[in-house]
């Protein structure tokens, strides 16, 4: 799938309006073959996470970056599972925690970031303002975040 001329085409697409792009790893996938199309390992994500936020754009100035590295930026985070209905009484859902969400969000908060939180019900959350994937996509009344984060476990 990764080699399929259509995900390179979008890769190409997201990479030319400035998204930051972490290849797959190579190695044994879901489907039962080796190839290139597994999640990049931890360490290599933050790698580049932290090469992202060291080489911010310039125009910020002193005070902004005395204040954290993403202060006067918007961060989008989204965790937690979803809740699919798929009739009246049941519904397809995962037992994501949000825990990776939740950690994201707390670090962009804690480096100065007006963090927008969208996650679904979880036991690690007190309030859960949405459940299917509809609301997951931000109302044009939203503020745009600098960087959106999709963490949430859609199903």
């Amino acid at each position: 799938m990764w080699r399929h001329p259509a995900v390179q085409d979008n890769l190409a697409t997201l990479e030319a309006r400035g998204a930051h792009i972490v290849s797959p790893g190579v190695g044994w996938l879901a489907c039962g073959v080796e190839a290139e199309g597994r999640m990049a390992e931890p360490d290599e994500l933050l790698a580049r996470v932290e090469e992202m936020f060291t080489n911010l754009p310039p125009e910020r100035s002193e005070a902004e970056k005395a204040a954290g590295v993403l202060a006067g930026r918007r961060v989008m985070v989204t965790a937690g599972p979803t809740r699919e209905p798929f009739d009246a009484i049941r519904y397809l859902s995962n037992r994501s925690t949000g825990s990776f969400g939740f950690a994201i969000a707390r670090a962009a908060a804690a480096a100065g970031a007006d963090v927008i939180l969208v996650h679904g019900p979880t036991t690690t959350a007190r309030r859960a303002p949405c459940g299917t994937s509809c609301p997951w996509k931000p109302p044009r009344r939203w503020p745009r975040p600098s960087a959106p984060t999709w963490t949430a476990a859609i199903c």
